[in-house]
């Protein structure tokens, strides 16, 4: 007999009044990956060949990320469950493994210095990991592969510098500062006790002391308050948020092309519908028989051309984006819609159906979520929509 890990995810969804984040806590970034991967690690190390995860808050977005390559060669389920339901041998997925249990938090302020904490942990426990992609720094912290540092910034331990970032000159990093991978820290910049998520810009000469930062969002982790900065010069997110459609994805389509039209002569065809790019609105009809293949061939050109994603989330037309929060709706006008979704992977095959629009936010807000739908298209071409 193996060994089973009963992990469980805490229900908070209505804490999260001030992040405002689509994923659930457990899947929040902490130091080089979402706070339930370190968890994974961790039931490996111990010697689980089986991981359950119980889980009430969005158990979908759950399995949205275990099936984007997130493995750990072992069965991995993930379990809906009210919190009564869980088992009493679970592991709490609150804290970073090692550390004291917590005091769990009240309000959304508390979630977001919960978060700010956790990320703090993690750092202070860096020394322990037992697999370190990244190198000590001389000045005594951790530096990812390709990061540029200009001589003369001054770091200051505890840090932790991801993958591909740059730190321009005089910029001051440390103590306390995580700074996720392909972030840009411009010059004179101060980064203390801070959490810079992957893919943003510090401006030059901007201060940050206990905040959280996420392209353009600020979080005070002690205040509990959030505010988007219009200011570009002063914090933003990279240029590489704005996913364009790759050779791959063109060549890909161009491949599927053919064979589509072929599966889909003869099947009849609905209504035009409008939909919005960030290249501007073009006009897409879905046949209304057979595979996804069938049903999408003719979208493929648009993809050749650029204008669309083999994956990415569906087409969307102006009335479905006046329904979502403001900043949702402008996140997604960011993204080139797919010809194949996420959604597509769980079953959810139209823009009407009750979950889309979780997946499609889900979707712009994981660079990865393209590699997800890549690799289940195998699978999603042939699938008949009931």
């Amino acid at each position: 007999m193996g060994t089973t890990i009963n992990l469980g995810l805490p229900d908070w969804a209505e804490l999260d009044t001030v992040a405002g984040r689509i994923e659930p806590p457990a899947l929040w970034p902490v130091g080089t990956q979402p706070l339930l991967a370190h968890w994974m690690d961790y039931a490996r190390r111990h010697g689980a060949d089986q991981i359950r995860i119980y889980c009430a808050d969005r158990p979908h977005l759950v399995r949205d990320w275990l099936e984007g390559g997130a493995f750990w060669s072992c069965r991995v389920e993930v379990i809906p469950a009210p919190l009564h339901r869980f088992p009493p041998d679970i592991e709490w997925v609150d804290r970073v493994p090692g550390e004291k249990p917590i005091e769990p938090p009240a309000d959304g302020a508390g979630l977001v210095r919960w978060w700010f904490e956790r990320n703090m942990a993690w750092l202070l426990s860096r020394d322990t990991h037992a697999l370190l992609l990244d190198e000590r720094h001389p000045s005594g912290g951790w530096v990812g592969p390709r990061a540029r540092i200009h001589k003369s910034a001054n770091l200051t331990p505890p840090f932790w510098i991801g993958a591909d970032t740059e730190v321009g000159p005089a910029a001051a990093v440390g103590p306390g500062a995580v700074i996720g991978p392909r972030s840009v820290i411009e010059a004179k910049s101060e980064i203390r006790q801070s959490v810079v998520l992957p893919e943003t810009i510090i401006g030059r000469h901007v201060g940050l002391d206990h905040m959280i930062v996420d392209g353009n969002i600020v979080i005070h982790a002690e205040r509990g308050c959030r505010v988007e900065i219009p200011d570009t010069f002063i914090v933003a997110p990279t240029a590489g948020r704005r996913r364009r459609v790759s050779w791959k994805e063109r060549l890909l389509a161009l491949a599927l092309w053919g064979p589509g039209m072929l599966l889909a002569l003869g099947r009849p065809e609905g209504p035009v519908r409008t939909v919005v790019t960030p290249r501007g609105h073009i006009d897409l009809r879905e046949r209304l028989s057979g595979p996804l293949l069938a049903r999408r061939a003719s979208w493929l050109p648009h993809v050749i051309a650029g204008r669309l994603s083999l994956a990415g989330p569906l087409p969307r037309p102006e009335s479905a984006f006046a329904v979502l929060p403001a900043d949702a709706a402008n996140l997604l006008r960011t993204i080139p819609p797919g010809v194949f979704s996420i959604a597509d992977v769980h079953g959810c095959h139209c823009l009407e159906a009750e979950e889309e629009s979780t997946h499609a936010l889900f979707a712009a807000a994981r660079p990865d979520s393209a590699a997800m739908v890549l690799k289940a298209l195998p699978r999603l071409l042939w699938r008949v929509p009931a």
